[in-house]
């Protein structure tokens, strides 16, 4: 079982994302948000959700395909599990908590915590990649240039921690994950769905509140927000990625619609993820460490 300094150290990603919350209530007011939930159309709502968790369970289906390509196999469905129990990781500054997965990797499957975490990071690459593309090619308030800077940024990334891990025992997976088309395709293009899927909270979110948000709109305000926000490192996407929505929206929507909108994807994405992470946090840290998963710990073949 877990030892108790480790739960208190396993349960900070809540704490962080419970003052993000908190403080994005302060500034925005108790009143104002209750007021936006009033608004909302319930049906719309529904789909909200169904958006974030098709997003979540493609960002899975990527990370499972990446595992299986650095030799790392385990079941589905406690794999799942283990996915969702990270998801309150991302609470902490430029998502490090989320590396929490590598953990319970170790301690359900004996998975190596440098190729999780490996895999990990190649994940954060393709993320950036799949927003930094909606955020150059889709028309918006969000200028061209973000995108391209931050998609050069990614590519040039790639290419050093592929030289840095050249002459690391991480040369073999780093070569297939970061140069074989095979697997940088297939990664990139479910990239692209869960993030251009999650834009569409934008719009769906104006759709429940009767506020004219287009899709080409909310994909690029959802990607640049996003972009620029995570520069920051604040925590959760409560702070500077709101803020960021609100700016962007300023054009388009009165003040109070622009943060009524920003509020109500903030609530059906983050928070959302919070309430779903926390739950299957609980259950992984109460859990017994499984038996190793055979495979977990080599390079695929």
């Amino acid at each position: 079982m877990t030892s108790r300094p480790a739960w208190r150290w396993h349960l900070l990603p809540i704490g962080v994302g419970v003052l993000a919350a908190a403080l994005w209530v302060w500034f925005v007011g108790g009143e104002a948000i209750a007021a936006t939930l009033q608004r909302v159309d319930p049906l719309v709502a529904i789909w909200l959700v169904v958006s974030t968790a098709g997003w979540f369970g493609l960002r899975f289906i990527r990370s499972q395909f990446l595992l299986r390509y650095a030799g790392i196999r385990v079941p589905i469905r406690p794999a799942l599990a283990t996915y969702l129990a990270a998801l309150p990781g991302t609470a902490t500054p430029a998502y490090l908590g989320e590396s929490i997965r590598s953990i319970f990797l170790r301690r359900r499957f004996g998975a190596p915590v440098p190729t999780t975490l490996f895999v990990l990071l190649v994940e954060r690459m393709h993320d950036v990649a799949a927003l930094a593309l909606l955020a150059a090619l889709v028309p918006g308030p969000t200028h061209p240039a973000v995108g391209w800077g931050f998609l050069a940024a990614v590519l040039l990334g790639g290419l050093a921690l592929r030289r840095a891990l050249s002459t690391t025992g991480m040369a073999r997976i780093a070569r297939s994950i970061l140069s074989s088309a095979p697997v940088l395709l297939p990664a990139f293009l479910l990239s692209l769905l869960a993030w251009g899927g999650a834009g569409l909270t934008y719009w769906l979110a104006g759709r429940a509140l009767a506020l004219p948000v287009g899709v080409a709109t909310g994909l690029d305000v959802f990607a640049g927000s996003t972009l620029l926000g995570a520069l920051t490192l604040l925590p959760a996407g409560f702070g500077a990625t709101g803020s960021a929505a609100i700016l962007e929206l300023d054009a388009l929507l009165p003040a109070a619609d622009a943060v009524a909108l920003v509020t109500l994807v903030r609530l059906g994405t983050t928070g959302v993820a919070m309430l779903v992470g926390a739950f299957f946090l609980v259950r992984e840290l109460r859990g017994e460490p499984a038996a190793a998963v055979g495979g977990a710990g080599g390079g695929r073949g």
